[in-house]
């Protein structure tokens, strides 16, 4: 078999025919093939093809783009599509179908040979991008099957990549998606990766980050265009909910962004508000408020405030779940540091922790152990937005968890 390198898909031949013979060849290694659709779905699944070119006759054509993108040779090549006309329509679905470039079937012939130059560079390009990926792959830099960057070099990577958008004055947006609580187990989140990835473009910056969210960096986009892409998220999963936040890059650094967008994220996975944008302004509001509370809190008054809510929570918590669970201990530890919910079983433990490490600010760290198995979330809040409700929210979500997989264990080892 022929090991082409340039392609015409086309049903008719005689037009093929006379497409092929305006191609200049470039090199002399230049193999140029054609045939139908039908024959092309056999004839290109053990070719890889640098160059395909796919005659469209109506808009019913351009669906037939999806089939061949779905080959697993071809998921490399740059697809050129001929079109017998000239509609905005069509090519909006052609390029939503996969299409790379568009040219008329009556192009001439300088400009087909410079497309096809264009074509052979951005393979080449393309080429050195993916080997530069599998190299950062087999790192362990980023993650195999998404190409996001693995949460140990996220930090890193954000950190550069922001200051650089600083430097230059470009206007980003920063984002931070997580499975809602219940679905976490549901939804990993290397799948939510997978998600994400297809929704995103090839110039933004995904990484995974600890407790199990994704961080990205869009360029050139604003708020609508945060949101719709939340959106577009959401649309393609099936029983679970994600939540998100977003703002553009007006803070200094990214560390301090990221912790203003973490702490609204934790807003979100308890309310229904499961988007939420961060105006710019936001940060200089925030300070005000908190050097307010600064003045009329003390540490001491904070940890009386939360005490009230924290200790009657914990011991709520524990009459209703302590009798649902065998083989179970549940304490309690309260002090200047941290008030913690502890329930330990045999092969897996929660543990809750309030703690103070960021006045006004307030952490709940939720910890889970399974089979020596360990994960770990930070919700950030501030002392006024950390009520009963919500903490009894946060709590019955996880010990019922922690009752599932207790009874699961139960029959495994049964």
């Amino acid at each position: 078999m022929e090991k082409y390198n340039i392609f015409v898909i086309s049903d008719n031949q005689t037009f093929a025919k006379n497409f092929i013979s305006k191609i200049l060849l470039l090199r002399k290694t230049d193999l140029i093939g054609s045939c139908g659709y039908l024959e092309a779905k056999n004839e290109l699944q053990n070719l890889s093809p640098d160059i395909v070119f796919f005659h469209i006759k109506d808009y019913q054509d351009t669906k037939k783009i999806l089939e061949f993108k779905e080959i697993k040779s071809l998921e490399k090549s740059v697809f050129i599509m001929l079109s017998e006309f000239e509609d905005s329509d069509l090519l909006c679905s052609a390029f939503d179908f996969g299409i790379d470039d568009f040219m008329s079937v009556n192009v001439d012939e300088t400009a087909l040979i410079m497309r096809v130059m264009w074509a052979l560079k951005r393979k080449r390009a393309s080429d050195l991008a993916n080997r530069n990926s599998d190299i950062l792959s087999f790192l362990n830099v980023t993650e195999q099957n998404t190409g996001f960057f693995q949460k140990t070099h996220t930090q890193k990577v954000f950190e550069k990549e922001y200051a650089k958008i600083s430097e230059n004055h470009e206007k980003s947006i920063v984002m931070v998606i997580s499975a809602d609580i219940l679905c976490k187990s549901k939804l990993p989140v290397t799948e939510l990766g997978k998600i994400v990835k297809n929704v995103i473009r090839s110039n933004d910056i995904a990484g995974f980050a600890p407790d199990e969210k994704v961080y990205l960096i869009l360029p050139n986009t604003d708020e609508s265009g945060a949101k719709k892409l939340f959106e577009r998220i959401s649309e393609r999963l099936d029983g679970v909910t994600v939540s998100a936040t977003a703002a553009d890059n007006f803070c200094a650094t990214f560390s301090e962004l990221e912790k203003i967008l973490n702490k609204q994220l934790a807003r979100a996975l308890t309310t229904s508000e499961k988007f939420i944008f961060v105006p710019s302004d936001f940060e200089t509001s925030s300070k005000t408020i908190s050097s307010q509370k600064d003045k009329l809190l003390t540490k001491a008054s904070i940890l009386k405030r939360l005490e009230k809510v924290v200790t009657p929570t914990f011991f709520k918590m524990q009459a209703i779940y302590e009798p649902k669970f065998f083989d179970t201990k549940i304490s309690q530890i309260n002090s200047e540091k941290e008030m913690s919910f502890i329930v330990s079983g045999a092969f897996l433990s929660l543990k809750i922790s309030i703690k103070f490490e960021d006045f006004p600010s307030i952490m709940v760290l939720i910890k889970n152990v399974l089979r020596g198995s360990s994960s770990t979330e930070k919700h950030y809040f501030d002392i006024d937005e950390l009520t009963t409700e919500r903490l009894e929210n946060i709590m019955q979500t996880e010990l019922d968890v922690y009752r599932t997989n207790l009874y699961e264990d139960e029959e495994e080892i049964l």
